[in-house]
């Protein structure tokens, strides 16, 4: 599926915001500054700009690949252009020729060339006639290789969908972007304020201890957030009797909110799986509501993340939401 998007002015927040419509509602071909052309025997195409006839995409003379747990395409590039985008990654060089960027979330954030916590499977082209972008829409694994006159792309699975951007600036392509994805939920006012967050504060008293730093230095701190630490052997909507007992770590956020402060505890979607006759009820009340994913067998699907053996919340199930709503609530209401 080929998507040419083309909004001419830079996004602007509208007033209707939380009503908005999608971004080609209303939108026709013939509104587009971009066209496509394609050839059915062998398949190719080209992506080119109306008003200029620049090709801005083009995958003539190079082979499409659709086979099962293989997709490949790719486009010339010409010269002096510049790729960006395709996040997330903590990569030694971006994007400059010979470079692989592999787009599958990992969080190996502390290792040159590695993956982050997310995937953008979109890239911006920037030319001295104007900028473009190309979105490819899927969540399967993929990886670019960006050549200097060239740029490839693979994934093992899913359909190849593509959107394309007229730009025709990189702020401008981006603005479409978002706009065809959806813009980002509004936040609170206190959101915008400083959060600190970090892995390795494993107590209260630690906790109490970055408070009264930022207060002493006179540094305005909004929020403080934990990182799992607080957990009981790293389960979900629990903590740990020894260095978060209940009715300290109670005391230590309302003195927070007594100072119009935040606390935001972080909440891994990996229920602990317990393989004996252990009793943990936020498994056992989501496994009532038939909440996680399984296997195409039926049977629960069981991976491993901090806790040990881990099932997980499936959303997109009816009743998981209720569920972990309620968690949440009941869990909240103990502080």
């Amino acid at each position: 599926m080929i998507q040419p998007v083309d909004l001419s002015h830079t996004y602007v927040l509208p007033d209707d915001y939380l009503n908005r419509p999608t971004a080609n509602e209303g939108f026709s071909k013939s509104d587009s500054n971009l066209v496509f052309q394609y050839e059915e025997e062998p398949f190719t195409f080209n992506i080119t700009r109306k008003d200029t006839n620049e090709v801005l995409f083009s995958t003539t003379g190079n082979p499409l690949v659709f086979s099962n747990q293989f997709l490949q395409f790719n486009t010339s590039l010409p010269q002096n252009h510049t790729i960006s985008g395709l996040g997330e990654s903590y990569h030694r060089y971006i994007n400059e020729a010979g470079s692989v960027r592999t787009l599958f979330a990992s969080d190996k954030s502390t290792i040159v060339d590695a993956n982050l916590y997310g995937t953008h499977p979109v890239y911006y082209d920037e030319r001295k006639t104007g900028s473009h972008a190309v979105y490819w829409r899927s969540s399967a694994p993929q990886e670019v290789l960006v050549e200097d006159h060239s740029l490839t792309w693979r994934s093992i699975s899913g359909i190849i969908d593509l959107y394309f951007y007229a730009g025709p600036t990189v702020p401008d392509a981006i603005s479409q972007f978002v706009s065809s994805i959806g813009m980002p939920t509004l936040q609170p006012y206190w959101a915008l304020g400083y959060h600190q967050s970090r892995w390795g504060y494993d107590s209260i008293e630690k906790l109490e201890t970055v408070v009264e730093n930022f207060k002493k230095k006179d540094i305005p701190l909004e929020t403080l957030w934990s990182d799992i630490d607080y957990m009981n052997k790293s389960r979900d909507f629990t903590s740990d009797p020894k260095s978060f007992p209940e009715s300290n770590f109670t005391s230590f956020i309302n003195k927070l909110h007594g100072s119009s402060q935040h606390y935001v505890p972080i909440v891994d979607p990996a229920i602990y799986y317990p393989e004996s006759d252990e009793v943990y009820d936020v498994y056992s009340t989501g496994l009532q509501h038939d909440a996680y994913l399984k296997n195409p067998d039926g049977s629960l699907y069981v991976g491993e993340v901090w806790p040990g053996a881990t099932v997980f919340p499936d959303f997109f199930a009816n009743s998981t939401e209720e569920w972990w709503t309620r968690v949440l609530s009941t869990w909240h209401g103990k502080r």
